[in-house]
């Protein structure tokens, strides 16, 4: 080993993070009220787990809707459940098929606050966009257990 690797790993070690970026927290947010924001929905591939002994399904398209938190309004246990920190980020999936794009449909159509028939003629692209310009919209949120999975759910409302 030369002294000039030796200097390189010192001279990391002694480095500060200052330039490293601090990411947020995922988390499972407890039942409660929220203020949340859309930072990115996309569509992603994965490999879907054969179950009793059925191959795997490479390959799988699914969209992935991202909230990040802005604020915990009111939480339905505080006596129990620790509140999630503000920044603090979770996702909901849809799969890419009929029935899955249609629930995609109607959250995104509650979470932008329009029927489901305007959001009819513009494209995935268009849609994730318009999410993901949403900087804060309030919304019940329940997490339940569902055989062993955790599922939560989103329900944003608007005032009128």
């Amino acid at each position: 080993m030369s002294n000039d690797t030796l200097l390189d790993l010192d001279s990391l070690l002694d480095a500060d993070l200052s330039a490293i970026e601090n990411l947020p927290n995922y988390v499972t947010p407890p039942n409660g009220l929220y203020t949340l924001a859309v930072p990115e929905v996309k569509l992603e591939t994965f490999t879907k787990k054969g179950k009793n002994n059925e191959p795997d399904l490479p390959n799988q398209v699914r969209i992935r809707l991202t909230y990040q938190v802005i604020s915990v309004d009111e939480m339905d246990n505080p006596e129990k459940d620790v509140a999630v920190a503000e920044g603090s980020m979770f996702s909901d999936t849809f799969m890419y098929a009929d029935k899955g794009q249609a629930f995609f449909k109607r959250q995104a159509a509650q979470l932008l606050n329009v029927p489901t028939e305007e959001l009819s003629p513009l494209s995935l692209r268009d849609i994730f966009t318009e999410l993901q310009s949403i900087e804060a919209v309030t919304a019940v949120v329940m997490t339940k257990d569902n055989n062993g999975y955790e599922n939560t759910s989103v329900r944003p409302f608007h005032q009128s």
